[in-house]
């Protein structure tokens, strides 16, 4: 493989010796990916220098490989420093499940005298995760300074720091600073030829706009995609799909944010079972297309693989199926159980999913205004937190519910202020899907009232709006409504 800086910005600190061994590795690796695993193979079964074996720690643990984190953890008992590499850390939860474990292994790591290179690690990566305030992060980015304030061949390490300024930006509500910050991040990336860096910068900038900016963060996205390939690292594919998807589903592109999601399963899962957030997600957005049975199939899928320990979101998702096979008092009990657990963690998220299954159940029920009462909360809540998917998914259902209110005599150009607004919204952000969704519901209460004529003007209109793969679910139901209501 070709010298990439991710690696060679560490030599002027290491050893001559151990930047040799590197050097060989690098020769023999086809890409980032096998540089990292043969490197840990290498710590992990020949008797190394513990530098090396600091390296191999820092870089396995960074591509998320388990089997080389379990031998270095079985390896080296006694080393607090290696073993504070082996936690799993993929996703929140780990937060909480490991921070105990964590505490009692730094605090033996304290007590080490390290490489500054090393300590920085520490701070910017693992110590950083389980910072919970600004204040803490605060606590670590001074700390970083104080070791580049007294070595100036650490100047690559600013970026470890200007990660770490974003997610205060962020912390505090400043999103325009955090986005700032994060591209100044991504120059310095450039500059050192740090590709992880650059890679791992493009997700943070997508990751951070995809409730803003859909159009841009799908920009970003995909060229942390390309590089993620490039490096040969199947996690990052993963996420670069899994992204993908969320933001084509904020755009309302269903069929695209589906197949994203099964092409990261396919990458990252290979033949075993996806997570059970993966398949909550997979189930929500065919409830979204309304196909039931898909939607049902993936809520169980990640039931399955909780095994036992269903998430609120899981019992949201559930409920969400079972409502749109019309299984009401099935539905019922999952949103109990949601309530329970909303209850438990005071989340907003959890308090928007149960407004929002609420306002599900009444819609189902032919409880108009109930529903519109509970989707209008949720809405708000969605609103403040700026989770544009479930902007649009309270949107829609109000706008249902609004549906089924309205008159079935009259001559309103809409069903209602909710429709209105929905409209407004979808092409105010530029969600391709959304406005397709709003003309169908358009259409649909142009029906109600016997305005056919009307109706197929929307219809055709609607079809004008993307032309593409990624809405092939909605295109194909607005074909077949125009086909009805010539037929009629």
């Amino acid at each position: 493989m070709e010298p990439i800086g991710i690696i060679t910005n560490y030599f002027p600190f290491l050893e001559e010796e151990t930047v040799d061994v590197l050097k060989a590795v690098m020769n023999q690796a086809t890409n980032y990916y096998d540089f990292v695993v043969r490197l840990g193979n290498k710590a992990c079964d020949e008797d190394v220098s513990l530098e090396l074996v600091y390296m191999a720690a820092v870089h396995v643990f960074r591509i998320k490989e388990r089997n080389i984190l379990e031998c270095l953890k079985d390896k080296y008992t006694d080393r607090p420093e290696i073993i504070i590499w082996t936690f799993p850390l993929l996703g929140d939860s780990d937060r909480t499940e490991y921070r105990d474990e964590y505490q009692e292994v730094r605090s033996k790591v304290t007590k080490l005298k390290l490489p500054d290179w090393f300590l920085i690690e520490i701070y910017s990566t693992l110590d950083d995760w389980f910072a919970r305030t600004s204040a803490e992060t605060s606590e670590l980015i001074e700390k970083i300074e104080s070791i580049l304030n007294h070595n100036n061949g650490l100047d690559w390490y600013k970026m470890a720091l200007i990660d770490m300024e974003s997610s205060i930006h962020i912390k505090n509500g400043d999103f325009v600073s955090s986005i700032l910050i994060l591209q100044k991040g991504l120059e310095l990336a450039e500059k050192y030829d740090d590709v992880y860096g650059v890679m791992s910068f493009n997700y943070f900038l997508a990751n951070s706009l995809r409730n803003h900016n859909a159009k841009k963060a799908l920009e970003y996205v995909e060229e942390y995609n390309r590089l993620a390939i490039f490096l040969g690292l199947p996690r990052s594919m993963e996420l670069a799909r899994h992204l993908m998807g969320f933001i084509h589903l904020t755009r309302g592109e269903y069929d695209m944010a589906l197949e994203c999601d099964f092409a990261a399963i396919e990458v990252y899962y290979h033949n075993t079972r996806p997570s059970s957030t993966m398949c909550g997600v997979i189930s929500t957005i065919y409830s979204d297309i309304e196909d039931r049975t898909q939607a049902l199939h993936w809520a169980n899928e990640g039931l399955r693989a909780a095994d036992g320990k269903a998430s609120s979101f899981l019992h949201f998702v559930k409920s969400v199926a079972l409502l749109l096979s019309g299984r009401l008092e099935d539905a019922e009990h999952h949103l109990d159980e949601l309530h329970k657990l909303s209850l438990q963690s005071a989340a907003e998220e959890d308090q928007v999913c149960l407004l929002y299954g609420r306002g599900l159940y009444e819609l189902k029920s032919k409880n108009p205004q109930a529903a519109i009462d509970n989707l209008e909360k949720a809405l708000s809540i969605s609103e403040q937190l700026n989770t544009q998917i479930t902007v649009n998914r309270c949107l829609i259902a109000l706008t249902q519910a609004e549906i089924q209110l309205a008159s079935k005599s009259g001559t309103d150009d809409c069903s209602g202020p909710w429709m209105v607004r929905l409209e407004s919204h979808a092409r105010k952000k530029e969600y391709p899907g959304i406005q397709m969704h709003a003309a169908i519901l358009r259409a649909e209460f142009l029906m109600k009232q016997g305005r056919k004529i009307e109706a197929q003007q929307v219809l055709q209109d609607a079809l004008d709006i993307l032309d593409s793969p990624t809405v092939k679910t909605l295109r194909t139901k607005i074909k077949k409504m125009l086909d009805d209501l010539i037929i009629a």
